[in-house]
């Protein structure tokens, strides 16, 4: 897994879907000096840049291959870290968030790879127990979190094999500050309840993923769920979180009809808004 920065500005994430274990994050960036001067301009806050989710940071002048191939255009930094990375790493207040499937977080320097902070999220779920081998041995953090930039606070979910068997997990939306990894008050909040246009179906932490990048909208942070390779029973859900009290304020299902299964994968892009 790799996040090049061209010009210090908008990161590129490049996976494929079933990685091997990625133990080392690289970055790869341009004009050192000017990134370690001007941190906030490469802010990438969110999966595909911004809510419409397009990749296009309108303020990047292009690259060109004189730029690419130029001496200071090059890795910065290898970091260890603790587990596969499949959520995007975002950016922000001169801090690089990585999350593993481990349920481990680094916050790290932009410039130097140097940790600046670190918070384990508790045991991550072990997949054998739905027998799904789509991402193997365990689900922690899948989803790209998301950044306030006016509170400094990153919201992300986490999977934590927490309950009395594998059979219950529970799924918990997080928001940490930035800048020291402290969990912020009335976080986390755990996801639960019922859909309100289906209240038949019960949010069931054990079959549920939350795979698409959070969206942060209107003070609120909403994630998608499907399922862990069909396996069933499953719901594809929308759950919104208010962003400054940590209270869930929505939960609602995409079908309400026999089969309840219009999961929400989108293969880790996220819940877009104009």
């Amino acid at each position: 897994m790799s996040v090049a920065i061209p010009h210090g500005r908008q990161p590129l994430f490049i996976r494929s879907r079933y990685p091997a274990r990625i133990l080392i994050l690289a970055v790869i960036a341009a004009l050192v000096g000017w990134i370690a001067t001007t941190p906030a301009s490469a802010d990438n806050t969110t999966a595909g840049y911004t809510t419409l989710r397009t990749g296009w940071d309108d303020n990047e002048p292009g690259l060109t291959p004189s730029q690419v191939t130029a001496t200071d255009f090059g890795q910065l930094f290898a970091a260890a870290v603790d587990g596969q990375v499949y959520a995007q790493p975002v950016i922000s207040n001169g801090v690089v968030v990585v999350a593993t499937e481990n349920n481990k977080v680094y916050g790290l320097d932009p410039v130097t790879g140097a940790q600046k902070w670190f918070v384990d999220f508790g045991p991550a779920w072990p997949v054998s127990t739905v027998n799904c081998g789509d991402l193997t041995p365990t689900i922690g953090v899948t989803s790209t979190p998301v950044v306030d930039t006016a509170t400094g606070t990153v919201y992300l979910t986490s999977k934590v094999n927490d309950g009395p068997d594998p059979q219950h997990p529970h799924w918990y939306l997080h928001a940490l500050n930035i800048k020291t990894g402290a969990e912020r008050s009335g976080f986390p909040t755990t996801i639960k309840g019922s859909p309100t246009n289906n209240p038949s179906v019960p949010f069931n932490p054990m079959t549920a993923m939350q795979r698409p990048g959070l969206l942060l909208l209107g003070g609120v942070v909403y994630a998608g769920f499907a399922s862990h390779c069909d396996y069933t029973p499953y719901v594809g859900y929308v759950v919104g979180v208010n962003a400054g009290t940590g209270v869930q304020t929505t939960m609602w299902a995409t079908e309400a009809g026999v089969s309840d299964e219009g999961g929400i994968w989108q293969a880790g892009s996220g819940l877009v808004s104009d």
